[in-house]
């Protein structure tokens, strides 16, 4: 059976020779043996061109990504019936478009040979809107990529680690620098990493300055043009400069000279990539991420790895699943979320309970279960791998 994989991850086409560290997505294409492409090479060719290129192929694996829904219009026109899709992106994202957008969402799905998820509580839900198979597939975690930066306990500084600040309009920043705040004042922790996205980190640090440390807060210079951001909402086919860029820094430790400014207790750092995120998040006690999107929930993944505890909410579909002890049902109960800090933090006992449940909950989302998975899904619905006429 030959599969094609796409999706809008700026990888070149074809197969994948070895896992890629943290894109979930082009991991499937990997453990499925399937080819990949990016959007950027499917929609610059006309319907007649896709349908002659995806010929060769029994499934089409599409994401539902809303980003660029007119993209995937396009490559399930020229599926010929033979398309899956897979989750991306929001469960509400759908809410973006208009009326007419919607009824083609709609359609789209009804028309697939099948619907993978990676959120299993919305299982329901897709299942409302098409008779065909809705199956739960998360995405494979490659431990040992991660496992690698594992520290023991005793080697850890007294730090929590916030992966996110409050630039991004979702992921509900401000409860977990509120609840940092209480506990860096309650003397729970004397150090506080928090990550922030490269191209507004200079407005970001100056606003988390100010509300962990009570900084004033000066109103700074309009932020830089984000050019990668321009790039991912353009046509343009921005993988050669990435090529290149890969080269210049191939030379580079991603394991050193980790962009920090350093305040106090409070160490703001510039995401690069996953190793280099890793090895610093290696030497925390705890993440705290009072996230209120639907995600995945890579966070909690990344702790499971590395034996760190993770305070977040049922708003990811790992969470829960990984550390149920530590999962919130409100993203704003910043007391509960302080006082499960305390507990983590002064109760040893607990501290391995918690981190010994998720490593043994994190085998089912490993890349043997995930093919398990795929094969079970198969088995129970074979009419997925029938070619359509």
């Amino acid at each position: 059976m030959r599969i094609a994989f796409t999706s809008r991850r700026p990888f070149n086409d074809g197969p994948l020779n070895q896992p890629i560290p943290e894109n979930d997505q082009a991991n499937m294409a990997y453990l499925l043996g399937a080819d990949y492409f990016s959007f950027f090479s499917l929609k610059k060719l006309s319907t007649t061109q896709l349908a002659a290129k995806l010929q060769p192929y029994d499934l089409v694996f599409i994401p539902l990504d809303l980003r660029d829904f007119e993209t995937v219009q396009h490559i399930a026109g020229g599926s010929n019936g033979r398309y899956i899709l897979y989750s991306e992106g929001g469960i509400a994202d759908y809410q973006l478009l208009n009326a007419t957008g919607q009824a083609a969402y709609l359609q789209i799905i009804r028309h697939a040979k099948a619907i993978f998820l990676y959120w299993e509580k919305y299982v329901p839900f897709f299942q409302s809107i098409t008779d065909k198979p809705v199956a739960y597939l998360p995405y494979p975690f490659f431990e040992e990529m991660a496992r690698h930066y594992r520290l023991p306990l005793e080697k850890r500084a007294n730090r929590i680690s916030l992966p996110s600040g409050i630039a991004s309009s979702t992921r509900n920043g401000l409860s977990s620098l509120l609840t940092a705040r209480h506990m860096l004042r309650q003397h729970l922790i004397s150090e506080i990493d928090c990550w922030l996205a490269p191209v507004t980190f200079s407005e970001e640090a100056a606003a988390v300055r100010h509300i962990l440390l009570d900084e004033p807060f000066q109103v700074l210079p309009p932020v830089r043009f984000n050019w990668r951001k321009w790039l991912q909402n353009s046509r343009f086919d921005y993988r050669p400069l990435l090529n290149m860029r890969r080269k210049l820094k191939s030379g580079t430790s991603s394991e050193s000279n980790i962009p920090t400014v350093q305040q106090g207790p409070l160490a703001l750092l510039r995401r690069q990539n996953w190793p280099t995120y890793l090895q610093r998040l290696s030497h925390s006690l705890l993440v705290l991420d009072l996230n209120n999107r639907p995600t995945v929930g890579r966070n909690a993944l990344d702790c499971a790895a590395l034996g760190i505890p993770c305070i977040s909410t049922d708003y990811s579909d790992m969470q829960p699943k990984l550390f149920p002890q530590t999962t919130l049902t409100d993203s704003w109960n910043i007391p509960t979320a302080v006082d499960l800090a305390r507990r983590l933090l002064e109760d040893t006992s607990f501290y391995r309970e918690v981190t010994q449940e998720a490593a043994v909950q994190l085998k089912a989302f490993l890349p043997e279960a995930f093919k398990a998975r795929f094969a079970k899904i198969t088995t129970d619905f074979p009419e997925i791998l029938e070619r359509s006429a």
